[in-house]
Formats: structure tokens, sequence, C-alpha cells
């Protein structure tokens, strides 16, 4: 008899060194020392970032717009990813059933990574960290913007609405420089 709760080591083509993971609802995603991005496990509203809803055994690279780039991190939450590459872009894919993906859209879900916010406008980003339905980063600057469901104020924003457009939470942090955000 097999014991499914043994740790089983998960091999990367190359022999490629793995510099962070983060897991999702049921997914996991695995960064690699060159940016790669690789992903594997349960993926009903595109959360692998592969282009579709198929779920994968085995891990498998992240290519599309992160192809061009170098990633640093990833966090994933319930159903969606945050990337950050190493020039201060974020990416995200996966569900945005509650904005969660800060595109602005009301898109379901997007199966591919797509670069949003103050990436476009030039803002560069340092620290990133996804929750159950929401995303909050730090720029590199010290400001801190957050999206997505707000049931409880995770947003930080002093209401409890669901915000699809990154915004920046400004009350507590205006005389002090956030150096991460986890």
């Amino acid at each position: 008899m097999v014991d499914r709760y043994a740790m089983v080591p998960v091999a990367l083509p190359g022999h490629v060194r793995v510099t962070q993971v983060a897991a999702g609802k049921a997914f996991s995603l695995a960064v690699t020392e060159d940016g790669r991005v690789w992903s594997w496990g349960c993926n009903v509203k595109g959360e692998l970032g592969l282009g579709d809803t198929v779920a994968r055994l085995l891990p498998e690279m992240v290519e599309g717009k992160l192809a061009e780039e170098t990633v640093e991190a990833v966090s994933a939450g319930f159903e969606h990813v945050v990337a950050l590459t190493k020039q201060g872009v974020l990416y995200v894919w996966g569900s945005n059933d509650r904005g969660q993906l800060g595109t602005g859209e009301d898109a379901a879900y997007h199966m591919v990574p797509t670069q949003i916010g103050g990436s476009v406008f030039g803002i560069k980003f340092a620290h990133i960290a996804a929750g159950l339905k929401h995303c909050i980063v730090a720029s590199k600057s010290g400001e801190v913007y957050a999206w997505g469901a707000n049931d409880f104020g995770q947003l930080g924003l002093g209401d409890v609405e669901d915000r699809k457009n990154p915004a920046a939470i400004l009350s507590k942090f205006t005389r002090s420089r956030i150096s991460r955000v986890r």
C-alpha cells in the first residue's frame, strides 16, 4: 500500500534549482534560479497559467508573456497567482471572481499571465502576497497597494467593498516606508 502522505521529490526537467515555491487551493508553483515558473495540480480557473483548464500531474513551464521575463517570486491565493519579475513588473492569472487579479475586468478568469496595475504605468514593485481572494503588494518606493475581495476589510482601505483595480493603502503608512509584505 502506498502512503499518500509521504514526501515525494518533484523532478523538474534539466535539473534546475528551485529558489521559491507557492501553493494554492489544489495547485503548486515553483520558481527556478533562471527565473522560470513551473506549475502543476488543479486548473479549473486557469490557475496554472498554461492557457487552458486541464489539470497537470507533473510540473510544466508557464510560458506566454512570462517567457520574456525573469520571475523573482510568485504568491498563490485560493485559485489565483501573482508573479513578480526582477524588473518589478506584476503578472496575474487564474480566478477573478472577486477582482483578485486586479485587471479591472469582469472576466471570470485569465488562463495566461497578464501584466497589471502600476506595472503598466511605470511603478516598480518589490514584494507580493496573495490571500484567499485578494492581493497586497509593495512598490520599491514603499507604497502599498491592494485589490480583490474585501469582506472583512482585508484590503486596508477603510471599507468592505471589493476592488477590481490596485488601490493605494494610505492611512497608516503615509509616514513610513514599507519594507516587506507577506
